[in-house]
Formats: structure tokens, sequence, C-alpha cells
């Protein structure tokens, strides 16, 4: 039927991703192409003259997140794009951009992988590597949009949690989004507010005395520093890939490494408390089965939701959108609620399901549907895997 007369929207989820970060006020990305996320590129140059913005082709993708970071340093919402392959290559980069706590976005659209897999073929196998692929104690932000329209606001709310946590935040569609071309509601520009944390205003910074300089790294009681950017009078600091005191000076002395180490995971406490971490589709106090999903299966899990509705079978459902740091807390409950849990996924291994296994209670209910053919999947794929746990 036609859809009549509706503001509505025909494109991308990359196009979408790219259009929010544009929303969410950046205007510096260095890239390097690859399948499938070289439409968020390629949109960004295409618009590159109308917003007076800076697009870096790179030479490859550790450049690419070298040159973001940057930007970054610099003051600007900078931002890099990806696949799994590009992501291996970002590790070390990362690893520096949470030591330095520099405020890094980073898109990875996943592919089938491992190595370059089937670049065009949907897998949702990167969360390990996201989650841990840098080395060291390494403090990041990983977030997963759960739809197309959320590609646009989901990017602007991880523009947002670098700033206001100042590390890297990875940001997750799959192919099946990335690529997916459909119709969506006209996006509010203005539904999601910029917010830049504790940056400092010049005015505001108080007379440096030699030889001190800006505690950047300061040990606050939440984790996070006032920020400065250069060229800011009385703001000037060091900063490094090396352990730092308060003002970014290398040091190695056993204590400050235990407090700046501490200091960088205790400022993601409170993640969860300022991201909504999950789409909430749980209609039942107490029901047969809670299943989980992340990026693109959404729409086949509300599907498969919708007929066991209408079978009396409760079904409750939650589509994930916050990864790292896993949000523990705000899930027991609808667990504890639900007699089994269904866990759906695109890879082979269970990745989202063993991150369930790691920091979950009453493990025994956990089991996993699995789908790694490339291929999106189905209600009625996800529909038998909640058959087989009933």
């Amino acid at each position: 039927p036609a859809p009549g007369k509706k503001d509505q929207m025909f494109l991308l989820g990359n196009e979408a991703c790219a259009l929010g970060a544009i929303a969410a006020g950046s205007r510096f990305m260095a890239s390097y192409p690859i399948t499938p996320a070289s439409e968020v590129m390629e949109y960004m140059i295409k618009n590159m003259d109308k917003l007076g913005s800076t697009i870096v082709q790179t030479e490859d993708e550790i450049a690419a997140c070298m040159t973001a970071m940057g930007g970054v340093y610099a003051g600007v919402r900078g931002f890099t794009c990806t696949s799994g392959p590009g992501l291996s290559l970002m590790a070390e980069s990362l690893s520096m951009a949470s030591m330095a706590e520099l405020p890094m976005v980073v898109i990875d659209v996943q592919r089938s992988g491992p190595s370059t897999g089937m670049a065009t073929k949907v897998e949702q196998s990167d969360i390990d590597a996201a989650c841990y692929n840098a080395h060291g104690d390494y403090a990041g932000i990983v977030i997963s949009p759960t739809s197309i329209e959320e590609c646009f606001y989901e990017i602007q709310k991880a523009f947002n949690l670098a700033e206001m946590y100042q590390c890297p935040v990875i940001f997750m569609p799959d192919l099946q989004q990335g690529l997916n071309k459909q119709s969506v509601p006209s996006f509010d520009l203005n539904r999601v507010p910029i917010n830049r944390g504790k940056m400092m205003k010049e005015a505001d910074l108080p007379e440096l005395e030699q030889p001190h300089y800006f505690k950047r790294f300061e040990l606050t009681e939440d984790g996070i520093s006032p920020r400065t950017i250069p060229g800011m009078k009385n703001g000037l600091f060091l900063s490094t890939g090396l352990e730092h005191n308060e003002e970014g000076k290398p040091a190695e002395a056993p204590t400050m490494h235990v407090a700046q180490t501490d200091k960088r995971f205790r400022k993601l406490e409170t993640v969860a408390d300022n991201y909504e971490p999950f789409l909430n589709n749980a209609k039942y106090d107490e029901a047969d089965v809670l299943v989980v999903g992340m990026a693109s299966s959404r729409g086949a899990i509300e599907e498969a939701v919708a007929e066991f509705d209408q079978e009396g079978v409760k079904v409750n459902h939650l589509q994930l959108r916050l990864i790292k740091p896993f949000p523990a807390k705000q899930l027991q409950p609808f667990m504890d609620a639900a007699k089994k849990v269904v866990i759906v996924e695109h890879n082979a291994t269970g990745q989202l399901t063993n991150l369930f296994k790691i920091n979950m209670h009453k493990k025994s209910k956990i089991s996993s549907c699995l789908k790694y053919d490339g291929n999106p999947f189905t209600k009625s794929y996800v529909k038998n895997a909640i058959k087989e746990v009933l």
C-alpha cells in the first residue's frame, strides 16, 4: 500500500551515521575506504564543502585512527570509520587514546570475518575485538544502534559519551544496518543536545605558576578530569602515551600508576546511568523467555515475539545498546523475571552470550541463538530457537 503523505527519509544506515555525526557537530573525519563502511566517508565527502568540513583519506587504518585522534586532541569532534580488519589495525592507537583520555569515536560497521572474510555479508563477530583488542588495562565504551533510525541518534550520543567520559567510543552497527536502505521518520535535529563534558573555558582557568602545568589528568572523585585544548591560556599540559602524573608529565611511580588506572576505570561506572543501555520491549513481569539481541536482529525478534504473544507464550525482548561497560545491574532484574534467556547474535562463538555469562548471575538460564552464514535473521529462525528452549 502507498505510505501516504509522511515526512520520511530514504537512506542507508551508513548515511544515517554520517548525518548523525554532522548533527553532533563533527566537522573532521579521517578514514580509509573499506566495505561495508565506505558510504560514511563518501557521504561526508559529498557534503564537506557545504559544512566547512575536512575529510582526510589516509593511507591505512592506523593513520586514519591517529589522524582522527590528532583532531580530537586539537579540540574538534573528530572520528574515523572502518570494519573488522581496520579495527584490528587500530588497536594500538585506541590504547593510546585511552591513556591520553582522548574523546575518540570509531564507527565499526561489522561484516563477516575473520580476516577479509565475506566483505558483503552480515555478522556481529567484532564484539570481542571492540571490548578487548587494545592492549593493557584499556578503558573504553562500546555501543550499538538497534535500527537505521538509531544510527542517526545514537552516533550523536556516542560523541557526547566520548567527551563526557574522555575515552574512545566504538560505535557498532552491522552490515545489514549499514548497507540496508529504508524509509525512516525524518530526523529531529534537536533531539540529542550536544554535551562536551568537562571542557573548560579559558576565562575560568586560574593562573599557572611555573613550573606547574594545568592538571589535565587530575585525580577527581568521579574519575573525570577537567579538559583544555591547545592554545588556551593557562591550559598547558603534556600528553603522551606514557603513564603520567596529574599534569601529564611521565611518571612511573607505583602509586601514581595505580591511582591513574583506577581513575580511568572509575569514570566509566556511571555510563549506564547516563545512557539508555537497551531498548526495552519487556511487557511481562514474569516471562517464559527473555530474548536479547543487538543491532539488526531487532526486526526478526520483534516479529517472532508478536507471534508468541498471539499464542499465549510470554516472551520479553531487550535490544542491547551498551556493550561495554556491560550493564549487568540494569539487565539483572529482567533475567530474574524470566525462566529462560536466549541471546540472539550473528557469530559462531557466542561472543555476546559470553559477556552475559561473565557478568550475570543465574548463568544456567542462558542459551544462544547463533547464525553465521552471512544472511540476516528471519522470524522463523528466531522463533525456532525460542521453541527449543521452551
